[in-house]
């Protein structure tokens, strides 16, 4: 049994209440370690085991989240003190990536992408909000991004950072391509076969390459993997109680082949889908 305040923040990643891979992925270190500290002397190793086994659980196509999990316990002692000593260091070095990450995101996009203009995005992502503060674009169009509205909370941001947006719902992201010179998106996962991010992402970079406009996906080197499981979430966030006969199904994300995607930005610079499996995909 975990404690009471790590099953708070793992009920709020697994509920979307924690929306980014990077807070995510910060939340979940975050609770391994308050669980390690929760965690009793006598049994340490087996409780933290169980913890971590909830933890991973709680967001399964999040790769940064698996990712800063992984550094956290790589060769954990099984004693509470000695493991205390080792995740207090590694928490710290996870502490300075997460809070240096946005502003490296920015200087990056400052030097490789046009500030102004017009921007299409779709669903949540603070790396691209921390972007589109830095480009300052003459509009963003952002899409409503359904089952859980995270489109809504994007619009959100921008409004109060000043910039002008436009929202509008999942089936008009074609007239979001339209208007936008370049779509921005985020990622949960870069792939050998593509980029899994929110559903919808795909319709967008198809849409896209049909009208000519570059797709840029937003991304961190802890989010490249070779495989995840693509999340099915729960049906009622779609139509809580449908009619008898009818069934109901929630795909939470998709995968857009890399021959969609025009490059990555990241905080080490921007890189073609080529160059950037090249050099972060880990070795099978």
């Amino acid at each position: 049994m975990v404690s009471a305040r790590v099953e708070r923040i793992i009920q709020a990643i697994r509920n979307l209440e924690v929306q980014g891979a990077e807070r995510v992925a910060y939340a979940g270190a975050l609770a391994a370690y308050y669980a390690a500290r929760d965690c009793p002397e006598n049994g340490f190793e087996e409780c933290f085991r169980k913890a971590l086994v909830r933890l991973r659980s709680a967001r399964p196509t999040e790769p940064h989240l698996h990712a800063y999990l992984a550094q956290l316990t790589h060769n954990l002692p099984g004693e509470k003190q000695a493991a205390l000593r080792i995740l207090t260091e590694r928490m710290r070095m996870i502490r300075e990536h997460y809070h240096t990450y946005q502003a490296r995101l920015a200087r990056t996009a400052l030097q490789y992408l046009p500030r102004g203009g017009r921007i299409a995005t779709h669903c949540h992502s603070t790396s691209v909000i921390s972007v589109l503060k830095a480009l300052r674009p003459e509009r963003v169009y952002a899409s409503e991004t359904r089952p859980r509205w995270q489109g809504r909370l994007t619009a959100r941001d921008l409004a109060e950072a000043g910039i002008p947006v436009t929202l509008r719902v999942d089936s008009a992201m074609h007239l979001n391509v339209r208007d936008a010179d370049m779509i921005l998106v985020g990622s949960d996962a870069i792939l050998p076969m593509g980029v899994g991010n929110k559903i919808g992402t795909r319709t967008l970079s198809i849409l896209a390459h049909l009208e000519g406009k570059p797709v840029i996906v937003v991304t961190d080197q802890y989010k490249f993997t070779r495989e995840i499981l693509i999340e099915e979430r729960d049906p009622r966030e779609v139509w809580d109680e449908p009619p008898g006969g009818v069934r109901v199904e929630n795909p939470a994300f998709d995968v857009t082949e890399h021959a969609l995607i025009t490059g990555f930005l990241m905080p080490e610079g921007f890189f073609t889908p080529r160059e950037a499996l090249e050099r972060f995909m880990p070795r099978a």
